[in-house]
């Protein structure tokens, strides 16, 4: 079983001229709560988009003039790095340490924002290697095929939104 793992420690809106908006995350479990109409679910798909989620950000009149979105994590073994996209979607940088909010970003290795078995080159290979899960494999149905795990099996399991928890089915079983 895997003792790696990652945790999210602060997420971040970036634009020419605009303050940056941030939020930090504590270690261990973070709940976000609140009035309705204040956020809560576009955070929740800001951070899908910035784990590899292929969904576009919604366009909120919050995000005008913010370009850039990072996600700070850090490694069960401390290690800490910076996932860059812009907000528009595409590819992403990778960054070593927590980036500041003024430090402007030039190059950083490139990753892909697909899925490849095996490979370390996109976002979901690199953190499934740093959750030591790089090659699993996923079973699909009553035959025994298999697929590649993709690091988006994970994500929804631990990033939740409203929708998926009043839900009465399993978030694990999906037919």
């Amino acid at each position: 079983m895997s003792k790696g793992f990652i945790q999210l420690r602060k997420l971040s809106f970036l634009g020419s001229g605009k303050e940056p908006a941030n939020l930090k995350f504590e270690t261990g479990l973070n709940v976000v709560c609140g009035a309705s109409d204040t956020g809560k679910s576009f955070l929740i798909e800001a951070i899908d988009f910035m784990l590899g989620g292929t969904r576009d950000l919604r366009d909120i009149p919050e995000r005008i003039g913010y370009d850039r979105v990072r996600l700070g994590m850090e490694t069960s073994d401390k290690e800490c790095f910076t996932f860059e996209r812009s907000s528009e979607g595409g590819g992403f940088s990778l960054h070593e340490g927590i980036m500041d909010d003024k430090i402007k970003s030039d190059g950083g290795e490139k990753l892909k924002p697909k899925h490849g078995h095996g490979a370390t080159d996109n976002v979901s290979g690199w953190l499934l290697n740093n959750i030591e899960l790089l090659e699993k494999r996923l079973r699909k149905n009553a035959q025994g095929d298999t697929r590649s795990l993709s690091f988006r099996d994970l994500a929804r399991l631990v990033v939740v939104d409203e929708s998926e928890i009043i839900k009465n089915t399993s978030p694990f079983l999906t037919g």
